[in-house]
């Protein structure tokens, strides 16, 4: 019965070590910033923005223009990138594919 009540505890402590190392580290986990690769550049059209929030926290994006005269009317279009994104990745793909690989 006392092997089993020590076996018990070791088991209770393991989980919750497990527990607690993964609540310390779900940004992490989440959010891998060591599984991305370098950045690419950024189109030559492009231009990378930073706003500054109050608490310090800045969030970067970055503004495609359109073609240099758009049609009256025409529609904003707002990306926001996956997981483990990059702004300029995501950049050179909407840029390829309004540009470059639109009919």
């Amino acid at each position: 019965m006392l092997l089993f009540l020590k076996l018990a505890g070791v088991l209770a402590a393991l989980y919750l070590a497990a527990a607690l190392t993964m609540a310390l580290l779900q940004d992490r986990l989440l959010f891998p910033r060591w599984a991305v690769g370098p950045s690419l550049a950024l189109p030559a059209t492009a231009e990378q923005l930073t706003l500054t929030v109050e608490d310090g926290a800045e969030l970067v994006g970055v503004h495609l223009p359109a073609k240099p005269r758009p049609p009256r009317g025409a529609s904003l279009l707002l990306a926001f990138g996956g997981n483990a994104w990059h702004a300029a990745e995501l950049a050179q793909h909407l840029h390829w594919r309004c540009h470059v690989g639109s009919p």
